[in-house]
């Protein structure tokens, strides 16, 4: 028999949107298409279509925040309702925390995705579109402080050690091509690699 118990799931941040999220759910399983009615109803524009269409403010966090955080909890509805999949623990990557704090029944859908377009108009309105970036440098062993010294000077840094060989940085775009220079000019390129 099949261990079914300590199931965990845990869902991605913002990055991880695309044109088309959560489509296949939406046309093929009711409760799915429902997730996406209650998070339209809650915000007042149409959820689906802006996951589904080819329209650019997906990417725009004020959008791509309450989008990603629906899709995900379609996603797990519609495995829960089609095949009884029932996790027992829930995590997640920055803005996957928001959407495993509904999953485990903590936060309402229609409230946490009001919240998250708000935290995403806000951190669109800290840095305009095209000022501020993020990358990720992937390597083995990444020495952060080394790294730290290297952006010394520029308007960037680390923002967060995913694990010992994925840092991220983020700041002003040009500290990060500044960034991703020096980094070029200091290891060899079987050492690196950055996007």
């Amino acid at each position: 028999m099949k261990d079914t118990k300590n199931i965990a799931v845990v869902f991605p941040g913002q990055g991880s949107q695309r044109s088309g999220m959560g489509k296949d759910f939406y046309e093929q399983i009711p409760v799915s298409r429902e997730t996406y009615e209650e998070a339209a109803d809650a915000l007042g524009w149409d959820v689906s279509a802006m996951c589904f269409g080819e329209d650019e403010n997906l990417n725009l966090t004020e959008f791509t925040q309450p989008c990603i955080v629906t899709t995900e909890i379609c996603m797990l509805r519609g495995l829960t309702e089609r095949y009884g999949f029932a996790p027992d623990y829930f995590g997640g990557h920055s803005l996957g925390e928001f959407t495993a704090l509904v999953a485990a029944g903590v936060m309402p859908l229609p409230d946490t995705v009001k919240i998250v377009q708000t935290r995403g108009k806000l951190m669109q309105q800290a840095v305009p579109v095209g000022v501020g970036g993020m990358a990720a440098v992937i390597s083995e062993n990444i020495d952060t402080e080394m790294i730290a010294k290297i952006m010394e000077g520029l308007d960037a840094g680390v923002a967060n050690i995913n694990s010992a060989n994925q840092v991220v940085i983020s700041g002003e775009l040009t500290a990060i091509d500044e960034t991703e220079k020096r980094l070029t000019e200091n290891f060899p390129a079987e050492k690196r690699f950055f996007y």
